[in-house]
């Protein structure tokens, strides 16, 4: 995380807002994973997602295993430790989709944005732009095998994609 100006309000915000919750009396006890996840939740409000250091700040500060931190961020979905990219496009994985040149829409939407992918194309892995605003991920069936195959960008259908449809899109998003 690089350093920004605004960090240091940020992180008085996060540090008065921890005492508040954790250094008052009724959240003791069995109320402290329930103190964690407002201050994990304001957190996120901050920064947009939860810092390793912030983590690691709780750790230290509150006494609290980073392993148990990790496993409530990992179990309340709300939270999550990157940034959310601007662009989330989802690949339909299911059997039709997955069969109509799938394999080159990715390549074309990789190339595009300059993700490499050294080694060959994996249809199941997910893909991140170097500056986070796309992520590029598969997922099963969306129910729109009539018109295949399909993705979604930020949850918008789009139909019978092309790799040269798909890199134009992409190209309007840059």
């Amino acid at each position: 995380m690089k350093y920004n100006p605004d960090d240091c309000r940020k992180k008085t915000a996060v540090d008065s807002f921890s005492r508040e919750i954790f250094y008052n009396p009724p959240l003791a006890g069995s109320l402290q994973e329930a103190g964690l996840i407002a201050l994990l939740n304001r957190t996120y409000e901050v920064y947009e997602c939860i810092p390793e250091q912030a983590v690691s700040f709780l750790e230290d500060e509150l006494g609290i295993p980073a392993a148990v931190i990790l496993r409530v961020i990992r179990d309340h979905g709300m939270c999550t430790m990157r940034k959310k990219p601007q662009y989330v496009i989802r690949l339909c994985m299911g059997q039709v989709c997955g069969r109509r040149n799938m394999a080159l829409i990715l390549q074309s939407i990789l190339e595009v944005l300059g993700i490499g992918h050294e080694g060959g194309i994996d249809p199941e892995k997910t893909y991140s732009s170097a500056d986070g605003k796309f992520r590029v991920e598969p997922t099963g069936c969306v129910g729109a095998c009539g018109k295949s195959p399909v993705i979604t960008v930020n949850d918008e259908l789009y139909t019978s994609v092309t790799p040269e449809r798909v890199r134009k899109l992409i190209l309007l998003l840059i």
